[in-house]
């Protein structure tokens, strides 16, 4: 009888058996998909804040002589991005 420590794969003979995988490997699954999804949104929201920024600017350069207001609602990371990227 072989034991191959890591996904516990028994072989039998020619028999090969797969092991549920312990409670410690489901807690890292989850943690590894949370993480890869907080990457994805963080990815995502610097390409908008990017595409944001240049809006703004060609916004600010079209209606500098004029007085024009301009309302978005932006949670307060994207803020402080959009803050350091106009300037």
């Amino acid at each position: 009888k072989i034991i191959i420590m890591g996904r516990k794969t028994k072989t039998d003979g020619l028999k090969k058996i797969r092991e549920p995988k312990s409670p410690c490997h489901d807690e890292l699954d989850k943690k590894r998909e949370k993480y890869q999804k907080w990457q994805k949104q963080l990815n995502l929201m610097n390409a908008n804040s990017f595409a944001l920024a240049q809006w703004i600017k060609l916004y600010i350069m079209v209606n500098q002589r004029a007085k024009a207001t301009l309302s978005i609602t932006v949670n307060p990371h994207l803020y402080q991005r959009l803050k350091e990227e106009i300037g």
